[in-house]
């Protein structure tokens, strides 16, 4: 649904100029320099109006095509859009790999944006909760990622990290705005998700019951390793598994 909804934009929407008439902006313009240089109201001769109706021609053929330029760096990163969600930073790295100068990707980001259809806020949420879902990465591993892959702010990952991972959300369900003021700690799981960990320890344990436990232990210890926990977390998870030193 997202993906056609996006094609559709993409197909529909065309930025225009602003309204207005460009000559009698232009002529306004002149008028008020006369006037303040000579004193009175400025008369033009019929030279000085064909200058202002070619300027004036120049300036909208400048501005439609700044428009229709900006209007094709927004379809590709529409079409970027369509496959997956993105950061700013990734999107205008490939707005630019397609040869897209940066100030035409910058104003493209910043319509789709104002138009709702990439928020880094957004991004980080959806990425948190498909590292852990489907990883179990820790909260330090896609803090990591997030900041520095993908360029996000501080308060757009603590976003991000918070229902998958705080403490008194183990349910997944959404969380107060006014716990959005309180910085996240990524050093540490909540209850429910360390739960989740346990358990999803445990299935890889059953997938070879066979194998000695110093042998399960020493495979668990570097898995949870890779995916960024600290030790006293590692140390907690081996602990609930009867794993522990």
């Amino acid at each position: 649904m997202r993906c056609q909804n996006l094609m559709w934009v993409s197909q529909k929407f065309i930025w225009r100029p602003t309204g207005g008439s460009l000559r009698k902006r232009l002529l306004c313009r002149e008028a008020k320099k006369g006037h303040n240089k000579h004193g009175g109201k400025k008369q033009f001769n019929q030279s000085e109006l064909e200058k202002i109706e070619i300027d004036a021609a120049r300036e909208v053929e400048q501005r439609n095509k700044r428009n229709e330029d900006v209007q094709s760096a927004t379809n590709v990163a529409l079409r970027f859009l369509s496959f997956q969600m993105r950061s700013a930073k990734v999107l205008r790295s490939k707005l630019i790999d397609k040869e897209i100068p940066p100030d035409l990707a910058d104003e493209a980001i910043t319509r789709l944006q104002e138009m709702g259809l990439q928020s880094d806020r957004e991004f980080a949420d959806g990425f948190a909760r498909g590292k852990w879902r489907q990883s179990r990465w820790s909260p330090s591993k896609i803090k990591s990622e997030l900041k520095y892959r993908h360029g996000l702010s501080d308060e757009d990952i603590d976003y991000g990290l918070r229902v998958p991972f705080q403490e008194d959300n183990s349910s997944g369900s959404e969380f107060d705005d006014s716990d959005d003021l309180k910085p996240f700690d990524s050093s540490c799981l909540g209850e429910g998700a360390l739960m989740d960990l346990v358990a999803t320890c445990k299935c890889r344990i059953e997938m070879d019951p066979k194998l000695p436990a110093e042998t399960h232990r020493r495979r668990l210890i570097g898995w949870l390793q890779r995916r960024g926990y600290d030790w006293d977390t590692v140390k907690k998870v081996l602990e609930q598994l009867r794993l522990g030193f």
